[in-house]
């Protein structure tokens, strides 16, 4: 488990955090956020950590030493590597919203997620903790009957209802969409999506068009946003702390 640890996360936080990592071949469940203001984490059980912020390194370079798993020569700064140990302490120095200010802070937190999911995967190779079932012959049959028990369920589970010409948003899915379909390490990310009419983020709440430009057909019937309103709209989401986003099709905008 990698626990990310930083100071002060809000919701938008974590997703953006485990999102970078998602991006860099990280599964959901290999990533553990923490956040050192409201929890008081044992980092005495933990192998693997990756700090953000200069508060919360500080935090766990303190702990660390005070337990004895560091020496005191260590200071602010230092990455520390140990495979025989399985010991694994990567840190950085900008806070989550501080990353997409300068291509600079893109290009320096790329680059220690990269070590970090490298260094992680020699140190925790991935193994198949599930081991095989015994006397199940056919696995087909097993995942349709699965999905048979399940059927009735997933019908009557609450599904999300626009009203009107108003539809509202997940922050996270539509950063979680983001991420999927636009390679935000890429230096000439503007100049490539200029080459595209516009691009759809998919939510469970509905599609939301982004256009790279201001350039949007008078006939466009779905919800849009450009794509540099989007990005102002998400900064000003993680200023208020919101989860949710609400656009309407007479061009308001509002966050819950």
């Amino acid at each position: 488990m990698l626990n990310i640890i930083g100071y002060e996360f809000n919701q938008l936080d974590k997703d953006t955090i485990k999102m970078i990592f998602k991006h860099a071949g990280m599964e959901e469940e290999e990533l553990h956020v923490v956040d050192f203001k409201h929890e008081e984490p044992d980092l005495d059980t933990m192998d693997a950590i990756f700090a953000v912020g200069k508060v919360a390194i500080r935090m766990v370079v303190r702990s660390l030493v005070k337990s004895g798993r560091i020496g005191q020569s260590t200071f602010v700064g230092n990455d520390m590597y140990n495979k025989e140990a399985g010991f694994l302490f990567i840190n950085v120095g900008v806070n989550i919203s501080e990353i997409m200010t300068s291509q600079e802070n893109k290009d320096f937190v790329w680059e220690k997620v990269q070590s970090t999911v490298k260094y992680y995967r020699e140190i925790f190779p991935f193994e198949s903790f599930v081991e095989p079932l015994e006397g199940i012959d056919d696995t087909t049959e097993m995942v349709k009957l699965d999905a048979a028990l399940v059927e009735e369920d997933i019908d009557n589970q609450d599904v999300p209802i626009n009203v009107g010409d108003n539809v509202t948003y997940s922050v996270g899915e539509i950063l979680q969409s983001l991420y999927d379909r636009v390679n935000i390490t890429d230096p000439g990310l503007t100049k490539t999506l200029s080459k595209y009419e516009k691009f759809v983020l998919h939510t469970t709440t509905g599609d939301l068009s982004v256009y790279p430009t201001t350039r949007i057909p008078a006939d466009e019937e779905g919800f849009f946003i450009s794509l540099k309103d989007l990005v102002i709209l998400l900064k000003f989401s993680t200023i208020i702390n919101t989860e949710f986003i609400t656009l309407s099709k007479e061009d308001e905008l509002s966050s819950t």
